[in-house]
């Protein structure tokens, strides 16, 4: 599947761009409190949850947070948000 059509975030480069934190040389920082603005496909499920959270307006900075399960779908990318958004994140499993 190509990464541009990869609606599940689940290719291979999309998956490495929300992991990668944009500390290299060259790289653009992503805007994580936008995801209009992020330049990849991200999982569903995991945008919900933190879109959840944002409309409700949790500030996720600094927060200690727990996410249940690791899975490729749900779990990991969820976590992957919370530190982006500079959350402390326990994996629970």
């Amino acid at each position: 599947v190509n990464p541009a059509k990869d609606v599940d975030g689940l290719h291979p480069l999309n998956v490495a761009k929300l992991c990668s934190t944009s500390t290299h040389v060259g790289s653009t920082k992503v805007n994580w409190s936008n995801f209009d603005s992020v330049p990849f496909h991200v999982a569903c499920t995991p945008q919900g949850c933190i879109e959840l959270l944002d409309r409700s307006g949790v500030e996720l900075r600094g927060k200690d947070a727990v996410v249940v399960g690791r899975s490729n779908l749900v779990g990991l990318p969820v976590a992957m948000l919370l530190m982006h958004r500079d959350a402390t994140v326990t994996i629970v499993h």
